[in-house]
């Protein structure tokens, strides 16, 4: 798509450029022929002929439309090249992350257990003195 935008565009650009030359080329012919004939002012003749290097001008125009959008493309490849390289290197970087999440869960693992032990025990413990307690203070009556 570039390679045929590019090609397309300088084809636009050159044959601007050259029916510009040739235009002119013309245009001074002419202007010296009817100078010699009929002797008038050149700067009349000259702004009758400015209205024809509209088409000139117009691919100019777009040849250079042309090319600027096939460097936008080139550019635009280049940016996705280096966003695909980057998501690489944050996966790798995450993938380091989960591996060392992973292990550090089993000792996180290993710790959150000896406390549940540890604060059954205490219940247990403390369930049993509290029933000892709820005799002395409570009538069942």
């Amino acid at each position: 798509m570039k390679k045929v935008l590019l090609i397309i565009g300088s084809l636009m650009i050159l044959s601007g450029v050259s029916g510009a030359l040739n235009h002119i080329s013309l245009i001074f012919k002419s202007l010296e022929e009817e100078l010699g004939e009929y002797g008038s002012p050149a700067s009349l003749m000259i702004w009758q002929y400015i209205p024809s290097f509209s088409v000139y001008v117009t691919l100019l125009a777009a040849g250079s439309l042309l090319l600027g959008l096939a460097a936008l493309l080139k550019q635009q490849e280049k940016r996705n090249v280096l966003m695909e390289q980057l998501i690489d290197a944050v996966k790798g970087k995450d993938g380091e992350a989960e591996h060392a999440a992973a292990v550090n869960p089993s000792d996180i693992e290993k710790q959150t257990l000896t406390l549940f032990q540890s604060r059954n025990e205490r219940d247990l413990e403390e369930t049993s003195e509290d029933q000892e307690k709820d005799e002395r203070y409570y009538w069942k009556g």
